[in-house]
């Protein structure tokens, strides 16, 4: 065997090696990807508990539900923090549809995220601030919230 030879089986067995490298490669890119979308799952289900916790607190509670009956009967203090609460809902629901979009949210998993929203915004209320503080969101979420259809209220 002379050195051409040598050298042409030395450059198969490279090539060889580059591609078994670039499948490794891919795996590895599949695994990190995945695991990306589990860690945003988990922190999208992380910031919507926590948001609704806000509302176990019983003057929040009281105050929430006050506002979603009467907007404007409700005192300055009850609609500021009824304003925050919402707002909150509105920003986590929005880094949720913002994952969903860049494909790191499967629609099964947002679509919940979705109804919930819906819902909220069946009220009267929750219209008002989104009307009042929409031009804080994304352009697309705010696109997504006006096409919203009619959701059902919690107390109908």
């Amino acid at each position: 065997m002379d050195w051409d030879a040598i050298g042409a089986i030395g450059e198969i067995v490279g090539a060889g090696a580059v591609v078994l490298s670039l499948f490794y490669l891919g795996f590895q890119i599949r695994g990190q990807n995945k695991e990306a979308r589990i860690a945003a799952m988990h922190e999208t289900v992380a910031a919507q508990r926590d948001t609704l916790r806000i509302l176990l607190e019983p003057q929040m509670s009281e105050d929430y539900l006050a506002v979603m009956e009467d907007f404007e009967q409700s005192s300055p203090s009850q609609r500021l923090r009824f304003t925050m609460a919402v707002m909150i809902m509105l920003k986590a629901t929005q880094d949720a549809y913002l994952q969903f979009l860049d494909n790191r949210l499967d629609g099964e998993f947002f679509h919940p995220f979705g109804i919930q929203m819906a819902d909220l915004m069946s009220y009267e209320s929750a219209q008002k601030v989104w009307e009042l503080r929409k031009h804080q969101f994304d352009e697309r979420f705010r696109a997504y919230i006006d096409e919203l259809g009619p959701g059902r209220p919690l107390y109908a």
